[in-house]
Formats: C-alpha cells, structure tokens, sequence
C-alpha cells in the first residue's frame, strides 16, 4: 500500500496493488501521479500483514520523497525522487532503479505434522489369519467447515479415500494399518475420521463381527509459528497416544451347532 506522509500529497489511482504467483517478474506499478502545484511530497511504501497462515509478513517500509519546483515560465518540473529503507529504528538512502525496484521478502513456513492411525484386530475363538478381514474409512470431515477439502491416510503413496478399505495384512495378521496422515501450516482446525469393520455378504458361519463405528478426531494448531496436531479416539474401542492412535476390533468365533429333533414311532 502507498500512503501520504505529507498532508494533501497527490496519489496515484492505485494505493493498492497486489503481487502473487502469477504476476510477472512479482512486480508491479501503482502509476502515475499528476502534480499540480510545486511542493516537497513524501509517501511511504509497506506491504499489508499477510492473512495466509504461515506465510511472514516483511515489516520494512520505504519512504520516497518527490519535489516538485515551479521553473517560472508557466510549467513545473520534478525533480528525481529520493528513496529511503525504513528497517525497525533505522532510516538509510536506498538506491532505487531498474534492477533494485523496492523489494518485500516474505518466508512460508513449510512445517508439517504426521498423524498415523493403525489397528488390532482380535479373535476369540478361532485362529487369526492375514487377508481375513476388511476395514474401511467410511468418513472424513472438517468440523465445521462442510465441503472443505481433508487431509487422508496415505499408504505407499495412496490416499485412502472415504469408502476404500484395508485389511489386517501389517506385519502380523493382528495389524492393521490405515496409513500416515500430513498436515500443514494452513490445515490448521478439527477433523474426525470415522472407520468401520466391513460385514462381508457371505458371513462366515458362527462369525459375531465387529460393527462398532470408530471415530479419530485430529485437532491442528498453528499458533506463534508453532504447528502442532493432537490426537484423540472419542468413539470405539481404541488409545491414542502422542501423534498416533490404535483403534481396536474385536471378533468372536462361536462353534455352530446343529438342532435335531427325535421323534418317538406311536
């Protein structure tokens, strides 16, 4: 933004101009200013705080002083502006020109948070074998924020997408891995992940399945440069610990029995 330093100084048509990552060379121009009457003008130059999570605003400012000087035949002449570096305290001459235009510097924070949720699957009853189960993430959302976009559980470089399942195949037939999830400085709100058992259609006979819902809720924060992410597991069967959690399916095998019927000949 470009203000008046000097009270009733002339300003040019844009006191705004906004510079991003599709304006070329990142530079641009506030215009042309009409003087009308002789004078020492100064302005000062500063870029607005950023609003973009992460992203550093630069709190130098440049000064430029114009003077403008009635020649005495009728017409008026400016002089070369002067500029100056306004940094924290200190004021020093900046030398402006074609390839030293007034810079801004700003730096984004490229922090990120991991959260890893896996599983346990138990049987009672029976004998545990790896494939022998389904789970799914049946949902995931931002609290709040409905149809905004949520970070998901990758795994060997897949999402895990709403709907999409796993199996307990992670290192032993108890594991189950629903994958790593990265958050950045702009993730910053409260999202839940909801993952289910999947009841095949073809049942296994004396197969009692786990149909709770499970619900892992991720709280990201970013405050004073700090990202953090707190996991907790609100519905099911399940621990969290650190940045993880561990949720827990329980199945039980029940031996099936056949009912006979004896009937005794009259």
């Amino acid at each position: 933004t470009i203000t008046a330093v000097t009270q009733g100084a002339p300003m040019p048509d844009r006191k705004e101009i906004v510079i991003d990552k599709d304006t070329t060379n990142h530079t641009a121009s506030f215009g042309d200013i009409t003087y009308t009457k002789p004078g020492t003008y100064k302005y000062e130059i500063r870029e607005k705080n950023s609003e973009i999570p992460g992203m550093s605003s630069d709190s130098r400012a440049y000064q430029v002083q114009v003077v403008v000087e009635d020649t005495g035949t009728g017409s008026l002449n400016v002089k070369e502006p002067k500029y100056s570096l306004l940094d924290g305290g200190s004021t020093t001459e900046y030398e402006y020109g074609e390839n030293t235009p007034m810079t801004f510097v700003n730096t984004y924070d490229t922090a990120t948070q991991q959260v890893i949720i896996r599983g346990t699957k138990t049987l009672t009853g029976d004998t545990l074998a790896k494939d022998q189960f389904s789970f799914a993430l049946t949902k995931a959302e931002k609290v709040g924020s409905e149809g905004a976009t949520v970070p998901l559980p990758v795994i060997g470089g897949n999402s895990l997408e709403e709907g999409e399942t796993v199996k307990n195949t992670d290192a032993t037939a108890d594991n189950i891995f629903f994958g790593t999830i990265t958050y950045d400085v702009q993730d910053a709100g409260t999202y839940k992940y909801y993952f289910q058992e999947v009841v095949p259609e073809d049942e296994e006979p004396g197969m009692v399945y786990d149909d709770e819902e499970k619900v892992v809720t991720v709280t990201v924060t970013y405050d004073e440069g700090v990202l953090n992410a707190t996991v907790s597991v609100d519905t099911g069967d399940g621990t969290a610990a650190g940045e993880s959690a561990s949720l827990t399916f329980h199945n039980v095998k029940k031996e099936a029995t056949l009912e006979t019927e004896t009937r005794r000949s009259p």
